[in-house]
């Protein structure tokens, strides 16, 4: 079977200003760049045989080259990490390719079963600078063999619901208001984690689902740290990015026969919101693939993805929240054989 991916092809900045279409910062400098909506490639991102991860890197637009990343040749940092469910192991690692005119870098994680190790889940991120460029490319991606509709889509149910529990990460940046006192006009960034839930009406064959609700959002570069490292001092923020209590309502979307979903970037795809502050508008997108692995109740077993959201509130902050998420049915996270959800 071949490996699945799923591929959010990122702008060169991510913004941090009223929506994520308008000029914003990049947040691990502070420059000022543009924002464009980003977009989901569901073709094949990376391979992994149980001891070596490849990672197929695209460069340039039209004729875009691939450039290959593995772990034997390319990596300079791995480290393991221990996945939620028994007999399935995790690991970490940084990958390098400098040449005469470009440089990659490659994070990822992986985490597969024991017993297959062809059953795996990868996410991370890849950074691509080409010389005299200004701004890197940037990609997130979710991979593995079960979320891959144009090879190996699922076969969905037609009825009944199901409720999917899992985590969601990424990066969050915030733009002070007046009512930051000393700090307006300033601005933070930082990474985070946090719950994410999912309801899938099969009847209906639609998904909707909420970053936050389940617990508090919390900052958290466990996955990004080495990305932190490499930020010049100078655009280190000194305020912590205030992620409590805000919420992210994302929703109910179709999702596609080979169990694929990708939302419009709108104000009506994606909600923010938060109890002690105003916010006064928010826009969004959010996208992935449903598994077509079943778990023992005959329902897809995990659904992966990407999300995005921006924001305004009434002193004039603006904020927003980019990454990842995957989260699993009951069934199959409690069952003992779940790959690891910390993956984002």
């Amino acid at each position: 079977m071949k490996a699945a991916s799923i591929v959010f092809a990122t702008a060169l900045m991510l913004a941090i200003g009223g929506c994520l279409h308008n000029p914003g910062s990049d947040p691990m400098t502070g420059e000022m760049g543009e924002m464009e909506e980003g977009r989901i490639d569901f073709s094949r991102t990376t391979s992994f045989d149980g001891d070596k991860l490849t990672v197929f890197v695209r460069q340039g637009g039209e004729g875009e080259r691939k450039l290959h990343l593995n772990t034997v040749r390319d990596a300079v940092e791995t480290n393991e990490f221990r996945p939620q469910a028994p007999n399935y192991s995790g690991r970490s690692w940084v990958m390098r390719n400098t040449a005469h005119e470009s440089t990659t870098q490659v994070y990822a994680l992986v985490s597969w079963s024991n017993e297959n190790s062809t059953d795996y889940l990868a996410a991370g991120w890849w950074l691509h600078h080409e010389q005299g460029e200004r701004y890197p490319e940037r990609v997130i991606f979710v991979d593995g063999p079960e979320i891959d509709p144009l090879i190996n889509p699922p076969d969905l149910p037609v009825t009944g619901t199901a409720s999917y529990l899992g985590r969601g990460s990424g990066i969050f940046g915030y733009a002070f208001g007046s009512n930051w006192g000393e700090h307006e006009g300033g601005y933070t960034y930082d990474a985070y984690r946090g719950g994410m839930d999912v309801v899938a009406d099969f009847e209906a064959g639609t998904l909707s689902g909420c970053l936050g609700c389940t617990g508090d959002l919390v900052a958290d570069r466990t996955h990004l740290e080495y990305r932190f490292e490499q930020i010049p001092e100078r655009f280190l923020p000194e305020v912590d990015a205030p992620l409590k209590d805000y919420e992210i309502h994302f929703a109910p979307i179709a999702y596609s026969a080979d169990g694929s979903f990708e939302s419009e970037f709108s104000s009506a795809a994606a909600s923010v919101r938060h109890p002690d502050r105003e916010v006064t508008g928010s826009h969004g997108y959010w996208g992935g693939s449903v598994s077509a692995f079943d778990d023992e109740d005959g329902n897809p077993r995990l659904i992966a993805g990407f999300k995005d959201a921006g924001f305004q509130e009434e002193d004039g902050s603006r904020g927003f929240f980019w990454g990842v998420y995957t989260v699993l049915s009951e069934t199959f996270r409690t069952g003992g054989d779940t790959p690891d959800d910390s993956s984002e």
